[in-house]
């Protein structure tokens, strides 16, 4: 298993961070997504698999946890974001469970987002 923890102020640059876990908070941060629109991705059902904590700053592209839930919780898989201090998201969220929380931020969607095709499985 490996994990993402990046914890520092004022990182920029373009990237695709894939990670079993992903950990990421800071002030000012400025990330562009790199590789087929994708920001943070991961194919995980660890529970929260992305915890992103920005304050300030911009980020472009997709955040994207792949696997779903093992079991019958909603919890494996989970996508925590909260933002603050105008921090803005230009793109697309998709996991089994998305939680936003924090306050003065901004989310905005894009219409070409590049992504796997989700199937619904009975």
């Amino acid at each position: 298993n490996n994990e993402l923890n990046l914890h520092e102020n004022d990182v920029t640059g373009n990237v695709t961070f894939v990670a079993h876990r992903i950990d990421v908070s800071g002030a000012r941060t400025e990330f562009t997504a790199y590789s087929n629109g994708v920001l943070f991705f991961a194919d995980s059902d660890a529970f929260p698999t992305m915890t992103l904590n920005p304050s300030g700053g911009r980020w472009e592209g997709m955040i994207y946890n792949r696997r779903g839930v093992p079991s019958d919780t909603i919890e494996g898989g989970q996508i925590r974001i909260s933002g603050s201090n105008g921090f803005q998201h230009v793109g697309t969220i998709i996991g089994w469970a998305v939680t936003l929380g924090g306050n003065g931020w901004s989310l905005f969607g894009t219409e070409n987002a590049t992504f796997e095709p989700m199937r619904l499985v009975e």
